[in-house]
């Protein structure tokens, strides 16, 4: 019967076309029928129609979304109705297009196997992707009001992601976590790289904090696995070096001493038989008793065991032993002052190195020195223990022989081990000194000596 201009606007038809002639059903101008039936059935039934959305078509074909309200009315004694129209087409492809954009969304951070997450001011999650879902073993819609102590049994890493959510809202700046732990659903421990944002309002205060973290577990691992494995490796390294100086020190000085007296040997076997036989059986006896101690040595380095010397002895007794087995078919004479009171504050790690020492030394000065006479102290000192080896050889440079063999090198990398002080002390012509000064032992799991 009439409509108004903002009608004629939206549908493009003129006044003509629409007052007093056909319906807007029978013009095309409702796009559905059902809608159509549903919408005077409700009219008819209950007498009015309340925010009905419906579809309705223009003159020139565009579809428009119309939310309808109606109310029957008498007018002149005939029944009639009156329609009120709302268009609310760019608001619903508004809703459309937030509606594919919130999808879109969901899509790409739910992809994204990095944690994405907001939170407000109590802790409780407003927004997260499925890879926090996931570690929480949870759904994305059951974790929305939650907090990670719902999920996470340990209150330590719990209370410090707390903290960290409210340090960021609270001073408006973004913080950077290198390493962050938490717990997943399974109880294994997950590490994480965190970067936390605060979400500021148009009144310039966060009530929410943005945070994005990348899984780092694997890369923790490797890490721990590259420091264990360096670590194994510099322990090999270690043993290799300690190998290669009881090779040295240890058999290799005392397969040099049974050299030495079977070059006695050869001297005695030029001598008269009847003056020779004696001191050639006991120079023999006495090479046959150090290839059974350097057998002994090699058993026991094979089985890595320590020095049988150490093994329910004391240190005086073992330096006295090996200085006499060492020196018994040398011409040299050999002298040994030990204060058997020092050798309880030598523990057993620094004992067998100062045999060790003494043993490079004592071969040293043997095979090299041309030395008459050798003397071996060990001695109390303040606060330390003094070895001396001394002899009355050729001498040498100190400085010339650096870089030639293992024997000085082995000899300050022992004393190094165990926290002494070495020195060595020669000139052409005038001998050589060697001392080691080694810090007193005073636990009582320091040497079990002469007991």
């Amino acid at each position: 019967m009439d409509v108004n201009d903002a009608a004629h606007q939206l549908l493009g038809y003129s006044r003509e076309e629409i007052e007093g002639h056909a319906t807007l059903l029978e013009m095309g101008i409702w796009c559905s029928v059902e809608e159509w039936t549903q919408f005077v059935d409700v009219l008819k039934r209950t007498g009015s129609v309340r925010n009905m959305e419906v579809t309705l078509r223009s003159k020139t074909g565009e579809i428009r979304q119309i939310l309808l309200s109606s109310e029957l009315i008498e007018l002149n004694g005939k029944q009639c109705s009156v329609t009120i129209g709302n268009d609310i087409t760019d608001r619903k492809r508004a809703e459309d297009e937030r509606r594919r954009s919130h999808t879109f969304l969901r899509q790409v951070i739910d992809s994204d196997p990095n944690f994405i997450f907001a939170k407000d001011r109590e802790g409780r999650f407003t927004m997260v992707n499925k890879a926090v879902a996931d570690c929480y073993g949870s759904t994305v819609e059951n974790l929305i009001g939650q907090s990670d102590a719902d999920f996470n049994p340990n209150v330590e890493e719990v209370e410090f992601i707390r903290q960290k959510d409210l340090q960021v809202m609270n001073s408006l700046q973004e913080c950077f976590i290198a390493e962050e732990k938490i717990t997943d659903w399974t109880g294994k421990t997950r590490w994480l790289q965190t970067i936390r944002r605060p979400i500021i309002d148009g009144h310039g205060e966060a009530h929410m904090v943005l945070g994005a973290a990348t899984d780092i577990t694997e890369r923790k691992q490797m890490e721990e696995m590259l420091v264990q494995r360096e670590q194994d490796l510099s322990a090999a390294l270690e043993e290799r070096e300690r190998i290669s100086q009881d090779l040295h020190d240890g058999i290799l000085q005392s397969l040099y001493a049974v050299g030495l007296g079977l070059e006695t040997c050869k001297l005695l076997i030029g001598q008269q038989p009847e003056r020779a036989a004696d001191n050639l059986i006991v120079t023999l006896d006495q090479a046959i008793g150090q290839l059974n101690h350097v057998m002994g040595e090699v058993r026991n380095f094979i089985m890595g065991l320590e020095s049988h010397l150490m093994q329910g002895g004391d240190v005086s007794t073992a330096l006295r032993t090996m200085v006499q087995t060492m020196c018994g078919s040398s011409s040299a004479t050999c002298r040994v002052r030990i204060d058997d009171e020092a050798g309880r504050y030598i523990s057993t790690e620094s004992a067998l190195h100062l045999i060790n020492i003494v043993r490079e030394g004592l071969s040293n000065a043997l095979r090299h020195s041309r030395a008459t006479r050798i003397t071996v102290s060990l001695g109390p000192l303040i606060g330390s223990i003094r070895l001396t080896i001394i002899d009355n050889g050729i001498g040498f440079n100190a400085r010339s022989v650096q870089g030639i063999g293992h024997g000085l090198e082995n000899m300050a990398a022992r004393a190094k081990k165990v926290g002494g002080l070495f020195a060595v002390r020669s000139e052409p012509g005038k001998g050589t000194r060697i001392l080691l000064d080694l810090p007193k032992d005073t636990r009582e799991t320091a040497p079990q000596t002469n007991r």
